[in-house]
């Protein structure tokens, strides 16, 4: 079972299980084994299932905040994000953080990640679908 961040991430945006999130992350790279993923791969990735989103950090030239800093000034505190943390991903919904630690959501005050640094944000904007449910990699349209 693929328990990395970056399929983990997609997973959760998906509705889907990590196994078939890695899927769609190595017909996005390529490669034969998901262990990183680069942003490009995973929005490249995320483009492919039809979900769509758009960078909401950074914008313009400025320093890196840390994620705790960076929750505050969210656009939408109850939206659906990609988070970039210094070399992780993370998925912020509302209150919660979830990645491969946390699949069942953590509350953000609890999250260890607060102090890390935010390199990239997207904000998600999904199909409507049921978390959880599992989708066949076939029946996503590349």
């Amino acid at each position: 079972r693929n328990n990395y961040c970056g399929p983990c991430a997609l997973a959760y945006v998906l509705g889907s299980d990590p196994d078939s999130a890695a899927a769609l992350l190595r017909k996005a790279s390529g490669k034969r084994s998901i262990r990183g993923v680069s942003n490009g791969h995973l929005t490249e990735a995320i483009w492919a299932a039809g979900v769509r989103m758009r960078l909401a950090f950074p914008i313009g030239n400025v320093p890196h905040p840390q994620l705790r800093r960076w929750l505050s000034t969210r656009e939408d505190p109850a939206a659906l994000y990609i988070v970039n943390i210094t070399h992780h991903y993370i998925v912020v919904h509302g209150n919660q953080v979830f990645d491969s630690r946390f699949h069942l959501g953590k509350p953000l005050e609890k999250c260890p990640y607060l102090l890390r640094r935010v390199v990239n944000a997207w904000r998600v904007f999904p199909p409507v679908i049921e978390r959880n449910i599992f989708l066949s990699v076939s029946s996503l349209q590349y």
